[in-house]
């Protein structure tokens, strides 16, 4: 009987001693530096610490839902299922009211920039319907989990994680607050990180680069951008051109270098409108959007790639200068 006895006392004694040593002795917290070493050259820059990014990172679920959606992106669709998706008549009246309520700002941007106001409100409502749409997914939970599971644009989001966390520090942000994109991009113009912290302006002169809530910020943001990547002031955008499926051979779905109209117009292109002309030397490409009967084929300039800058989806820069010409048809 005396052996259970003394067994029994010693268990009770080496429970106790393992309470006590869970109180005295703190337990090892997970590094999510050490966990992710990618992140260790930011350390040190942009007043970015290790123990700052230990305790921004720890404790973030993963979202997978970001993943699922890249994966079934809007630009896949055809053009004339697409275009749905942004222009409709009620797109259209809230656009050209809210061309009416900011015309003197916008003359403001435009005269700065060069870009007309109608193209800088089509991308405002594209982007975020005027602003009443900025997303519903936590940019920093998005842009994390990309950076560690998605691995065929990693590196991509990696950067935009990087240049998010020094955006925090820059205005001020609390890290965890942002919401925006399945993809991270953020605000009324939905910018990603990076695009922000270069192309974002302080419009109203308060010390902030505010596209959350500023209007006259996210709209000169917007022209900022197109201007910064070659928009010219006055410059075509694009044409319509005659059906022929001669064409197909010529287009191109992501038009980057642009070849003399000559070019096109010697292997049989064709500009639908008649008494419009273009000078030979014009720089252009040739695209095709899908409709529901016969396809649809353009010339495309300057203007166009430009806006492919902001989305490289031709698709994207088409149904921007649709909304763009209605809205702007007061």
């Amino acid at each position: 009987m005396s052996t259970p006895q003394r067994g029994w006392r010693g268990g009770i004694c080496a429970i106790l001693l393992g309470l006590f040593s869970v109180i005295l002795v703190p337990q090892a917290r997970a590094d999510v530096v050490d966990d992710n070493p990618w992140l260790k050259p930011w350390i040190g820059k942009h007043g970015i610490t290790r123990a700052w990014l230990n305790q921004t990172l720890s404790g973030l679920k993963p979202y997978p839902k970001a993943a699922r959606l890249m994966d079934r992106q809007a630009e896949a669709k055809p053009y004339w299922e697409y275009r749905n998706l942004f222009i409709n008549d009620a797109v259209v009246r809230k656009g050209r009211a809210r061309l009416r309520e900011h015309r003197a700002l916008l003359n403001k941007i435009q005269g700065k920039y060069g870009v007309p106001a109608e193209v800088v409100v089509a991308l405002w409502g594209i982007e975020s319907r005027f602003g009443g749409n900025t997303g519903r997914h936590p940019v920093l939970r998005v842009l994390f989990s990309l950076s560690q599971t998605y691995e065929r644009r990693q590196t991509f989001f990696r950067k935009q994680l990087h240049e998010f966390l020094i955006l925090c520090h820059e205005e001020g942000w609390n890290p965890r607050e942002p919401m925006g994109s399945y993809a991270g991009a953020m605000s009324q113009a939905q910018m990603i990180p990076g695009t922000l912290r270069r192309y974002a302006v302080d419009f109203d002169g308060d010390g902030h680069r505010d596209v959350f809530h500023s209007t006259p910020d996210v709209l000169a943001s917007i022209a900022n951008y197109l201007s910064s990547h070659g928009w010219k002031r006055g410059g075509l955008y694009t044409l319509p051109l005659k059906a022929d499926r001669k064409l197909d051979a010529l287009v191109v779905s992501a038009p980057k270098k642009l070849t003399a109209w000559s070019h096109w117009r010697g292997r049989g292109a064709q500009l639908a409108e008649a008494g419009v002309s273009l000078p030979d030397s014009t720089p252009s490409a040739l695209i095709k959007l899908a409709e529901r009967g016969a396809p649809r084929y353009h010339v495309v300039f300057n203007n166009f790639t430009t806006v492919m800058a902001w989305n490289r989806s031709r698709r994207f820069a088409m149904v921007a200068h649709e909304l763009a010409s209605r809205i702007g048809a007061q």
